[in-house]
C-alpha cells in the first residue's frame, strides 16, 4: 500500500493538477506578451539628429531638451503614433552624415538639394516650416544690389553658417567666410570680414527680433526665394518610406488641431506657418 500510495504521490508531481497547468501557461503567455511588448516598443523609438545650435523659435535647447517649433510638432506627431523620440543634438555637418549612413532615423530642419534627395526622404506632409532667404548688411551700408545676384556675388564672399544649404545653386556656389552659429555671423559682417551675409530670415528675426542686434542689420529686398525646412528620412533604413508617411499622416491630422494654432502663436508665427 505505501509503494501504491508513493507511486501516485510520484506521478501527481509528474503531472501537477489541470489549475496548476493552466496557470503554467498563463505565466507563459503574459511573459510572453511581456517580451512582445518590449520588442514593440523598442520598435516605435524614432531617433532624430538636430543642429547643436539655436536657431529660436524653431529649434533651440531649453533645460536639455529639444524645444521650439519643430521640436513641438516633431514630438506630438510621434505621441500620435504612440512613439517615443530620441533626440541626438550634433555638429550640423555630423547631422547630415548620421542620416546619411542611415545612424539615425530622421533628422530635423533640412532643407532639400538634389545632392541631400540621394540620402534623405522629403515627403511634403514633413514639412516642419517655410523661411526666407535674404541677404542682410549692417544698418547705414550702401550695397550695389539690385536684384542681380548674379553680378552682386561676382566681387564678394559671403558670410553664411557653417554647413548651410539654400537651395539656391549661386548662394550655395559662392565663396563662404563660415560663421559658426548666427551670432558668429554677426559678429564677421561688424568685423568688416564681408559687408554682406546669407541669412535665414526667420530664424535670425526669432533669435534677434527683441534685441539691440536686430536694429544693426538690414535685410536687402528682394527677398532671394523661400527655403522649406523637413523632418527628413534617412533613405539608408528600410522601413524609411513607410515611416515617413505615417509620420506625414499624423503631423497632418496634427495640424488640424487647436493645439497647433496655440503652438503658432505661442512662438508668434500664426502669421507665417498655415
Amino acid at each position: 500500500m505505501a509503494t501504491m500510495r508513493n507511486t501516485q504521490t510520484e506521478r501527481r508531481n509528474r503531472f501537477p493538477p489541470a489549475c496548476l497547468r493552466r496557470m503554467g501557461i498563463a505565466g507563459l503567455l503574459a511573459l510572453a506578451g511581456l517580451v512582445l511588448s518590449s520588442v514593440a516598443q523598442a520598435q516605435t523609438v524614432l531617433d532624430v539628429a538636430c543642429g547643436d545650435a539655436d536657431y529660436p523659435p524653431f529649434e533651440m535647447k531649453v533645460q536639455g531638451r529639444v524645444a521650439g517649433l519643430h521640436g513641438e510638432m516633431i514630438e506630438a506627431a510621434a505621441a500620435r503614433l504612440g512613439w517615443s523620440v530620441r533626440w541626438r543634438s550634433l555638429p550640423w555637418k555630423r547631422v547630415l552624415l548620421e542620416l546619411e549612413q542611415g545612424r539615425v532615423a530622421a533628422a530635423s530642419y533640412v532643407s532639400p538639394t538634389p545632392e541631400r534627395e540621394r540620402f534623405a526622404l522629403f515627403l511634403e506632409g514633413n514639412r516642419l516650416s517655410t523661411s526666407e532667404l535674404r541677404l542682410v548688411v549692417l544698418r547705414g551700408a550702401v550695397p550695389d544690389f539690385d536684384g542681380d545676384l548674379s553680378r552682386f556675388l561676382a566681387t564678394r564672399k559671403l558670410i553664411a553658417l557653417r554647413g548651410f544649404k539654400f537651395g539656391l545653386p549661386l548662394v550655395d556656389a559662392a565663396p563662404k567666410i563660415e560663421a559658426l552659429n548666427m551670432a558668429d555671423a554677426l559678429r564677421l559682417l561688424r568685423e568688416g570680414f564681408s559687408d554682406v551675409a546669407a541669412l535665414n530670415w526667420n530664424d535670425f528675426v526669432g533669435a534677434y527680433g527683441d534685441k539691440p542686434e536686430f536694429q544693426q542689420v538690414v535685410p536687402l529686398k528682394p527677398a532671394l526665394h523661400s527655403i522649406s525646412a523637413y523632418l527628413a528620412f534617412s533613405r539608408a533604413r528600410p522601413d524609411a518610406q513607410e515611416r515617413a508617411q505615417r509620420f506625414a499622416a499624423a503631423l497632418g491630422e496634427y495640424r488640424k488641431t487647436p493645439e497647433y494654432a496655440a503652438l503658432l502663436r505661442r512662438h508668434r508665427l500664426d502669421a507665417i506657418e498655415p
